[in-house]
């Protein structure tokens, strides 16, 4: 997260995203809750569309941990809108989180689509933890789609860059 937008985005919002994120990914929605609110309330940066971005991103994955899925997909469809100039960390989050909200709706071969998007991203691999997400969560859907040996690829995937990486 720390090159999602260089120092487009003052320290307290980035402290702010990176703690949504952390608590997202804890399953702790009561903390991601009060973080959001606390980031919708600051005054946008110099880049407006970055921030913004961010900002609906994030949005989008809180609801999504709710279970409103119809609030999460109004967030993306604002990111949408401007999705060709974001720069490549931001648009790594954009595509996972429109892979789980594709996932959650049932739309799961766009999912894998949208996780395909984020593995073609430039400098896939400046965010380890993000790709080793990206590797679970698209090994996770190929196995609820019933394409075990896909899901074992991913999986064998995920052990590899997990002990490459302990290695280093």
């Amino acid at each position: 997260l720390r090159s999602l937008v260089g120092s487009e985005m003052c320290i307290r919002d980035r402290l702010l995203v990176e703690l949504t994120e952390y608590y997202l990914h804890i399953n702790y929605p009561t903390g991601a809750g009060e973080c959001i609110e606390r980031l919708n309330k600051m005054p946008l940066g110099a880049s407006l569309e970055t921030e913004q971005a961010i900002r609906y991103i994030f949005n989008a994955y809180y609801e999504i941990s709710k279970g409103d899925v119809s609030a999460a997909k109004q967030y993306l469809d604002k990111v949408s809108s401007f999705v060709s100039v974001l720069p490549p960390a931001v648009l790594r989050h954009f595509f996972i989180v429109e892979a789980m909200y594709l996932t959650k709706v049932g739309l799961q071969e766009q999912a894998l689509e949208s996780y395909e998007q984020f593995f073609k991203t430039k400098d896939i691999y400046n965010n380890h933890a993000l790709y080793v997400i990206a590797l679970k969560n698209k090994a996770d859907l190929y196995r609820v789609m019933g394409r075990k040996e896909e899901a074992y690829e991913q999986y064998n995937a995920i052990y590899a860059c997990l002990l490459y990486t302990s290695d280093a």
